[in-house]
């Protein structure tokens, strides 16, 4: 027997809604009327089909154009601002800086973010011109809702700008307080063996 084939015309008697394709589309008594579901769950309208291959391919038509258009959707309803909530648990931190002066210094920490606007280093160690130093701090620190921010030292003035990533993997700092240190610096959070636990640190001038 030869295929069915669509009675095409130039005058479009029916055009599908999403698909926009057209033909002479006879209904039958007994033929089912599928119905075509928007995204947001309204019909758009009822069809009904000459031959079953026919209804099928348009079911997988209408099917992928639907889909296609949601996973659009998806991402956008799932965006949140960030806060200072984006940064939370423990980062490790590498820094380096060429101070206006001379020299260089190099800088690593491990660095545990609370969630509340303050953070603990747990542990850092600079290299400034050969000459090592080791401590830990508690410092403080603002996220906005365009993951901008700032990392502040303990009395509330203002180590320099960072930038963290939306969620939470990573931030990246430049301190400005003092200008003249020409400091940037790489956060990268790790979880291995850093579970929610309280810690305790000794507080002082923060060493970014």
């Amino acid at each position: 027997m030869p295929r069915y084939q669509p009675q095409l015309s130039l005058r479009c008697n029916v055009q599908h809604p999403l698909s926009g394709l057209c033909g002479r589309w006879r209904a039958r008594d007994d033929a089912p009327q599928p119905r075509i579901t928007a995204p947001s769950g309204g019909i758009l309208a009822p069809l009904v089909f000459q031959n079953p291959e026919e209804e099928s391919i348009m079911k997988r038509i209408s099917f992928a154009l639907v889909m296609s258009a949601t996973v659009g959707l998806v991402p956008n309803a799932l965006a949140q601002d960030c806060s200072n909530r984006t940064l939370q648990g423990t980062y490790a931190f590498r820094s380096e800086a060429s101070p206006t002066s001379g020299g260089r210094r190099l800088n690593l920490a491990l660095i545990e973010f609370h969630g509340d606007g303050t953070y603990t280093n747990l542990g850092f160690t600079a290299n400034t011109d050969g000459v090592v130093a080791t401590g830990t701090l508690t410092a403080l620190y603002n996220i906005n809702a365009d993951c901008s921010g700032v990392l502040l030292n303990p009395d509330g003035s203002v180590q320099g700008p960072v930038i963290a990533h939306e969620d939470g993997s990573e931030f990246y700092f430049l301190r400005t307080n003092p200008s003249t240190l020409m400091l940037v610096g790489t956060g990268t959070k790790v979880t291995r063996g850093h579970g929610d636990k309280d810690r305790t640190a000794s507080t002082g001038s923060s060493r970014m």
